[in-house]
């Protein structure tokens, strides 16, 4: 049996990068502190409810299941894939001024979200087994989508209880990364490819919030652009060995 490995490159036009290899670049602490800890943040009903203080001292308070308030700095630390934790014991933090800091609140109330589903996308050239042998292909791949991503609204998504449906995960870091391994029989030929599933989101709000000695002052909300995210549960890789894709000729090789 015969063992090879090859790597690809291809673009999707949606700013989604299949890479040639897998090196997934994994959350940072916060992050998954946040993923699995969301249900522990405060929440309260209405804008109005929130202590300018407790937001001051946690950096996030939600309101409801589809909102939240936070600072900016929080938000972006916890999307970073640079972050590193670092614990200053003698730093004072209640020094720190009010106007250091920006606050957001990001709503999904009115979201709403339009499943897409991809065609099917050969990864690299087909290759045709010319040996005697059954051929062993392994083909590794990354999603790179850092470039789609927006640390405020993908936060904000990463805390509330917005899903599009049960059965979906949002891709909310900046690549996701796997690979496959396939059989070829002499003479046969082999693509590898793969489809993926995304959801179009629409009607996300989000407005700046200043911290005042009177309280809380919400300037005017700003409709978000829409975007779109993959559903990182359903990401499929196939290998095809029958040239579905028409992609294999023999004048190539």
């Amino acid at each position: 049996m015969i063992l090879l490995n090859f790597l690809i490159f291809v673009q999707f036009a949606c700013s989604f990068t299949i890479l040639p290899f897998k090196n997934e670049i994994k959350p940072n602490l916060k992050y998954l502190a946040y993923q699995s800890g969301t249900r522990y943040i405060e929440t309260v009903d209405s804008l109005s409810q929130i202590n300018p203080k407790r937001l001051f001292k946690y950096g996030v308070i939600k309101l409801g299941n589809n909102s939240a308030v936070f600072s900016e700095e929080l938000a972006y630390s916890t999307m970073s894939a640079n972050y590193i934790p670092v614990y200053e014991k003698h730093q004072d933090y209640s020094k720190l001024k009010h106007k250091k800091h920006k606050y957001y609140e990001v709503s999904y109330d009115d979201a709403r979200a339009v499943i897409e589903i991809s065609k099917w996308k050969p990864i690299g050239k087909c290759v045709i087994n010319h040996s005697n042998e059954t051929a062993v292909y392994s083909q590794g791949w990354q999603i790179d989508i850092s470039s789609s991503l927006n640390f405020r609204i993908d936060f904000a998504a990463l805390i509330t209880t917005f899903r599009p449906n049960a059965k979906s995960e949002l891709a909310l870091t900046k690549s996701i990364g796997g690979g496959l391994s396939c059989d070829v029989e002499p003479g046969n030929s082999l693509q590898f490819a793969l489809i993926t599933e995304s959801y179009k989101i629409t009607g996300v709000k989000q407005r700046e919030i200043k911290i005042t000695m009177f309280g809380l002052k919400a300037e005017p909300w700003e409709e978000v652009p829409p975007f779109t995210r993959i559903n990182r549960k359903n990401i499929q890789v196939a290998c095809f060995t029958d040239n579905q894709l028409e992609t294999c000729e023999e004048d190539d090789f």
